[in-house]
Protein backbone atom coordinates (compact mmCIF):
# COMPACT_ATOMS: atom_id res chain seq x y z
CA UNK A 1 0.00 0.00 0.00
CA UNK A 2 2.94 2.31 1.13
CA UNK A 3 4.43 1.38 -2.86
CA UNK A 4 1.48 1.79 -4.16
CA UNK A 5 0.97 5.28 -2.97
CA UNK A 6 4.19 6.63 -3.60
CA UNK A 7 3.45 4.88 -7.33
CA UNK A 8 0.35 6.92 -7.41
CA UNK A 9 1.80 10.16 -6.06
CA UNK A 10 4.90 10.13 -8.41
CA UNK A 11 3.05 9.63 -11.39
CA UNK A 12 0.83 12.75 -10.65
CA UNK A 13 4.29 14.78 -10.40
CA UNK A 14 4.93 13.39 -13.62
CA UNK A 15 1.60 13.97 -15.43
CA UNK A 16 1.46 17.35 -13.70
CA UNK A 17 4.93 18.79 -15.16
CA UNK A 18 4.46 20.40 -18.51
CA UNK A 19 6.70 21.39 -21.29
CA UNK A 20 8.92 24.01 -20.48
CA UNK A 21 11.51 25.97 -22.08
CA UNK A 22 14.70 26.71 -19.84
CA UNK A 23 18.45 27.98 -21.05
CA UNK A 24 20.47 24.75 -22.02
CA UNK A 25 22.66 25.53 -19.31
CA UNK A 26 23.50 27.86 -16.51
CA UNK A 27 26.72 29.50 -16.23
CA UNK A 28 27.47 27.18 -12.85
CA UNK A 29 26.91 23.63 -14.91
CA UNK A 30 28.36 24.63 -18.12
CA UNK A 31 31.77 23.04 -19.38
CA UNK A 32 33.32 22.90 -22.53
CA UNK A 33 32.80 20.51 -25.32
CA UNK A 34 34.56 19.18 -27.43
CA UNK A 35 34.47 22.68 -29.98
CA UNK A 36 36.15 24.26 -26.99
CA UNK A 37 32.69 26.33 -26.15
CA UNK A 38 30.43 25.71 -23.50
CA UNK A 39 28.10 23.23 -23.06
CA UNK A 40 25.14 24.43 -24.29
CA UNK A 41 25.94 27.62 -25.78
CA UNK A 42 25.13 28.86 -29.32
CA UNK A 43 27.60 27.25 -31.73
CA UNK A 44 26.65 29.52 -34.33
CA UNK A 45 23.87 28.97 -37.54
CA UNK A 46 21.77 25.69 -36.84
CA UNK A 47 21.75 25.77 -33.12
CA UNK A 48 19.10 27.04 -31.33
CA UNK A 49 20.25 26.74 -27.64
CA UNK A 50 17.40 25.99 -25.59
CA UNK A 51 15.97 22.43 -23.73
CA UNK A 52 12.83 21.49 -24.20
CA UNK A 53 11.49 19.54 -21.67
CA UNK A 54 8.39 17.14 -22.78
CA UNK A 55 7.05 14.83 -20.16
CA UNK A 56 4.36 13.27 -22.84
CA UNK A 57 7.05 11.70 -24.34
CA UNK A 58 9.89 11.15 -21.47
CA UNK A 59 12.04 13.49 -23.59
CA UNK A 60 14.58 16.71 -22.94
CA UNK A 61 15.30 18.17 -26.53
CA UNK A 62 17.71 20.68 -28.28
CA UNK A 63 15.49 21.27 -31.36
CA UNK A 64 18.25 22.91 -33.72
CA UNK A 65 17.37 25.25 -36.69
CA UNK A 66 18.08 22.88 -39.28
CA UNK A 67 15.35 20.59 -38.40
CA UNK A 68 17.43 18.07 -36.50
CA UNK A 69 16.99 17.55 -32.81
CA UNK A 70 19.39 16.32 -30.02
CA UNK A 71 16.96 14.25 -27.47
CA UNK A 72 17.66 12.42 -23.89
CA UNK A 73 15.08 9.43 -23.19
CA UNK A 74 14.05 8.34 -19.82
CA UNK A 75 11.51 6.48 -18.60
CA UNK A 76 9.42 6.84 -15.68
CA UNK A 77 8.30 6.57 -12.66
CA UNK A 78 10.16 3.85 -11.19
CA UNK A 79 9.39 2.96 -7.50
CA UNK A 80 11.60 1.16 -5.47
CA UNK A 81 12.50 0.32 -1.74
CA UNK A 82 15.88 -0.20 -0.64
CA UNK A 83 17.29 -4.15 -0.75
CA UNK A 84 16.53 -6.51 1.40
CA UNK A 85 13.68 -3.96 2.88
CA UNK A 86 9.96 -5.50 4.05
CA UNK A 87 8.35 -4.07 1.41
CA UNK A 88 10.45 -6.03 -1.04
CA UNK A 89 10.08 -9.34 0.87
CA UNK A 90 5.66 -8.84 0.65
CA UNK A 91 5.73 -7.43 4.45
CA UNK A 92 3.60 -4.67 5.12
CA UNK A 93 5.76 -2.79 7.11
CA UNK A 94 5.94 1.03 6.19
CA UNK A 95 9.50 1.58 4.22
CA UNK A 96 11.45 4.10 2.41
CA UNK A 97 10.69 4.41 -0.72
CA UNK A 98 12.25 6.19 -3.74
CA UNK A 99 11.20 7.71 -7.33
CA UNK A 100 13.52 6.24 -10.29
CA UNK A 101 14.16 8.70 -13.51
CA UNK A 102 15.47 5.41 -15.63
CA UNK A 103 18.02 7.54 -18.73
CA UNK A 104 18.42 4.75 -21.42
CA UNK A 105 19.07 7.04 -24.32
CA UNK A 106 21.09 9.93 -25.05
CA UNK A 107 21.15 10.77 -28.94
CA UNK A 108 22.77 13.99 -31.32
CA UNK A 109 22.99 14.34 -34.64
CA UNK A 110 26.21 13.25 -36.72
CA UNK A 111 26.30 17.25 -37.90
CA UNK A 112 25.61 18.49 -34.33
CA UNK A 113 28.31 15.76 -32.33
CA UNK A 114 30.76 17.16 -30.51
CA UNK A 115 29.18 20.51 -29.44
CA UNK A 116 28.16 19.22 -25.95
CA UNK A 117 24.22 19.45 -26.67
CA UNK A 118 23.92 15.33 -24.75
CA UNK A 119 25.44 16.90 -21.71
CA UNK A 120 23.36 19.70 -21.82
CA UNK A 121 20.68 17.56 -22.22
CA UNK A 122 22.25 15.17 -19.18
CA UNK A 123 22.77 18.10 -16.71
CA UNK A 124 18.70 19.12 -17.40
CA UNK A 125 17.92 15.82 -16.60
CA UNK A 126 19.67 15.55 -13.37
CA UNK A 127 18.97 19.11 -11.65
CA UNK A 128 14.88 18.15 -12.96
CA UNK A 129 15.34 15.00 -11.32
CA UNK A 130 16.91 16.69 -8.17
CA UNK A 131 14.37 19.29 -7.92
CA UNK A 132 12.05 16.43 -7.78
CA UNK A 133 13.63 14.35 -5.22
CA UNK A 134 13.74 11.34 -7.69
CA UNK A 135 17.05 8.92 -7.89
CA UNK A 136 18.30 8.48 -11.55
CA UNK A 137 19.40 5.19 -13.31
CA UNK A 138 21.90 5.71 -15.59
CA UNK A 139 21.15 2.90 -18.27
CA UNK A 140 22.38 5.06 -20.75
CA UNK A 141 26.34 4.11 -21.84
CA UNK A 142 27.04 7.61 -22.75
CA UNK A 143 25.67 8.51 -19.39
CA UNK A 144 27.21 6.00 -17.02
CA UNK A 145 30.14 6.15 -19.26
CA UNK A 146 31.14 9.70 -19.96
CA UNK A 147 29.11 12.15 -18.24
CA UNK A 148 29.03 10.41 -14.63
CA UNK A 149 32.94 10.41 -15.06
CA UNK A 150 33.08 13.94 -15.74
CA UNK A 151 30.44 15.25 -13.37
CA UNK A 152 31.43 12.39 -10.53
CA UNK A 153 29.11 15.05 -7.79
CA UNK A 154 26.06 13.66 -9.89
CA UNK A 155 26.49 10.28 -8.95
CA UNK A 156 24.61 10.90 -5.41
CA UNK A 157 21.93 10.67 -7.03
CA UNK A 158 22.26 7.28 -8.91
CA UNK A 159 20.77 4.22 -8.65
CA UNK A 160 22.80 1.02 -10.28
CA UNK A 161 22.68 0.78 -13.96
CA UNK A 162 20.03 -2.22 -14.42
CA UNK A 163 21.90 -5.02 -17.08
Amino acid sequence: AVVAAAAAAAAAAAAAVTATAAPAATAANKSPGKSGRPAGSSDGPGESGRVLHLPDSSSFVIRHTDGSASRLCYRMPYVESPPGTAAQAGGSVPVEVFVIMDIWHTETPRAHRGSGHAATLANAAFQFAREQGWRVRPSCSYISETFLRKRVELNSLCEPAQS
